[in-house]
């Protein structure tokens, strides 16, 4: 007799739907939703594994990381995202303008953070400052809030990376940001 093999993510799906019907506040949702996709990965490295064995992954020679919503929420209240990355692909800068949580579950990412300094929060005349680096390995995981905007580039440190990113809506756009010229536009993503 032989088994349906397990849905990796069931456990976070549930957990993440009942968070989300129990708290309003990002704040709230972060502190319920980071644990969980700790233990996505730490509770079940070999699961992680084979999850990350399902995955596609682009092509050599394509330019951009491949991104695959794998689950969302009833009336899109979060959306649940694979990215697969290989070396020298990241994502331009830009913002979700909602919360997330982020988990490495193989390579090694690398977030670059950047700070508007321009004291304006619309669309024109942005300007920006690096202010940091992080570098997640994988079981790492990493939260953000939309207030003030959580802007990134986010990609491989080198070789193959796979990592899961929840956000708090359907994530079928960004905010992209241009430093030429100093602007921020949505990016349609989906």
């Amino acid at each position: 007799m032989t088994h349906a093999p397990r849905d990796f993510l069931a456990p976070l799906v549930d957990a993440v739907s009942a968070a989300t019907r129990a708290h309003s506040a990002p704040a709230d949702l972060l502190a319920s939703c980071a644990p969980l996709m700790a233990d996505l990965v730490t509770g079940d490295p070999e699961g992680a594994l084979r999850f990350v064995d399902t995955l596609s992954w682009p092509a050599p020679d394509d330019p951009m990381y491949r991104r695959v919503r794998v689950r969302e929420g009833a009336d899109g209240a979060w959306s649940l995202y694979a990215i697969t990355w290989r070396e020298g692909q990241e994502t331009p800068i830009h913002d979700h303008g909602t919360w997330g949580v982020v988990v490495v579950l193989a390579g090694t990412l690398v977030e670059r953070m950047m700070t508007r300094v321009d004291g304006g929060r619309g669309d024109e005349g942005v300007e920006l400052t690096p202010t940091g680096v992080c570098i997640l390995q994988p079981g790492a995981v990493n939260t953000f809030m939309a207030e003030p905007d959580h802007i990134h580039s986010t990609g491989p440190l080198r070789g193959r990376a796979a990592s899961l990113h929840l956000y708090g809506r359907l994530m079928t756009s960004y905010n992209m940001y241009d430093l030429d010229a100093k602007t921020r536009r949505p990016l349609p993503v989906e």
